[in-house]
């Protein structure tokens, strides 16, 4: 298990898309999943979002900036 705490400047975009669980608490800003399918879930500061291994290829984006707590 890894523990994290990142932050993300505005406009973010991922530079890769992932396939690995993880959960994603978010401190401030909002957080958006982009799933490869074109999927966007917005995650709002206090909120928590829960991803399954290999559920869906995925990658981190924000508008606004995002701070994080992350559990792999």
């Amino acid at each position: 298990m890894t523990l994290a705490k990142v932050t993300y400047s505005k406009g973010y975009i991922a530079d890769h898309w992932c396939e690995k669980g993880h959960i994603i608490h978010v401190l401030e800003g909002t957080y958006i999943m982009e799933t490869k399918d074109g999927e966007r879930r917005e995650v709002e500061a206090g909120q928590t979002l829960h991803v399954s291994d290999e559920q869906n290829s995925h990658r981190s984006v924000t508008d606004t900036g995002v701070s994080l707590f992350i559990i792999e």
